[in-house]
């Protein structure tokens, strides 16, 4: 049976065999390089062009701040002040600045007319200058014509030196007018003489001459001259005069200066043979009291000078002496600072205190000055310039 239905199925005819036919490729045909290479770098110009100009246009719009350089510039070395450990002179009427190893002579030129006051590095400077050895040393010479009727303009049209002189130059110092000029010296070479006119309402000038050394210490000085806002006329004569019979001397001071007020209160001895003076009433003599005022000047009977008192030597330091000159009369200047001193009329400790000490006819002057509580040290040592003695 299972024969007879294996035999009942249709057959499937078979299929035949197709041969399958071989496989080829084909290259792939190669185009060329150039123009992709064209294509880049035009790509990249254009990119970079436009970058360009973005980034112009940004600076324009947003300008990147300018930073500043600062350069730094070196700073000069200051010039030195050679002149600020001078010293300086003060009157009333003007104030100067000097070498501080430098000494002044205060005096009367004119017959006691014209106020005058020598600066030199010789302890004694002479009136007259032919009398110093010009040698290594310096003179110069200052005179106050305040007061009279002159100006530079007179003084350049009317003198007979300044006028008929070529080397005459004008020049202007801390806006004041003035005068330059040359001459020979009676000391030998050529001195220089600088005139100065007051700016003020007083009419007059200022006379300065270099009669011998060392001309850049002259232009210095010069410099440094100024004259006090309120300058008035000083010339000698407007000075009060004291004359003491009994001291046997004469001499001149300022106006303004105060003699004691109450002279019924002392002996009357006491002012025989001595002159009490102060700046004012509160510094001049008080009678009945140990304050003796800021200046005196007497005359002693016999030969004082070597009196420790006069010379300064208790209760003092910083000693100064130096020869000095009245009426040709040749003195001595003693200067000291008060220092350690105590008791009854004790001085403070600083305070400066010089003494002149004359000795003529069996007789010792002496001129006493106390600094303080004024400063005129100056105008007192202008005044015993003119003491007089007399037989």
């Amino acid at each position: 049976m299972e024969n007879q239905e294996q035999s009942t199925q249709p057959q499937t005819p078979a299929q035949p065999v197709i041969p399958l036919a071989p496989v080829t490729f084909e290259p792939e045909k190669s185009f060329p390089k150039w123009p992709l290479i064209i294509m880049v770098v035009i790509l990249i110009t254009t990119l970079l062009t436009g970058a360009y100009f973005l980034s112009q246009k940004s600076a324009t719009e947003n300008p990147t701040p300018t930073k500043t350089v600062i350069k730094s510039t070196p700073t000069a070395t200051p010039t030195p002040n050679e002149t600020a450990n001078w010293k300086t002179y003060v009157t009333s009427n003007y104030s100067i600045k000097f070498p501080s190893n430098w000494f002044t002579r205060p005096y009367f030129a004119d017959i006691g007319e014209i106020r005058c006051v020598e600066f030199s590095d010789i302890a004694n400077p002479q009136d007259i200058p032919e009398k110093i050895s010009p040698s290594g040393h310096s003179v110069i010479q200052m005179c106050s014509y305040i007061g009279y009727n002159a100006s530079l303009n007179d003084l350049y049209n009317n003198d007979s030196f300044i006028k008929n002189d070529n080397t005459i130059q004008t020049f202007s110092i801390n806006n004041y007018k003035g005068l330059k000029a040359e001459d020979s010296s009676p000391l030998g070479g050529t001195e220089t003489l600088a005139f100065l006119e007051n700016p003020g309402s007083t009419k007059g000038f200022i006379r300065l001459i270099n009669r011998t050394g060392d001309i850049k210490i002259f232009n210095q000085m010069v410099s440094a001259f100024k004259f006090t806002p309120t300058a008035q006329a000083d010339d000698g004569p407007s000075w009060t005069m004291y004359t003491s019979e009994k001291g046997k001397f004469e001499i001149q001071y300022p106006p303004t200066w105060k003699q004691p007020v109450n002279k019924e209160g002392c002996d009357p001895s006491f002012f025989d043979r001595s002159l009490y003076l102060g700046p004012d009433d509160k510094s001049v003599l008080v009678c009945q009291s140990s304050y003796v005022g800021q200046m005196d000047v007497s005359s002693i009977e016999g030969d004082k000078r070597t009196d420790s008192y006069y010379n300064l030597t208790t209760g003092f330091s910083n000693i100064k002496k130096q020869d000095v000159t009245a009426l040709n009369v040749v003195g001595q200047r003693i200067e000291g600072v008060a220092s350690g001193q105590w008791g009854e009329g004790a001085l403070e400790d600083g305070t400066k205190v010089v003494h002149y000490i004359f000795y003529i006819y069996g007789r010792t002057y002496v001129a006493s000055y106390i600094g303080t509580p004024h400063d005129v040290l100056a105008d007192f040592d202008l005044m015993v310039s003119t003491l007089k003695f007399t037989q």
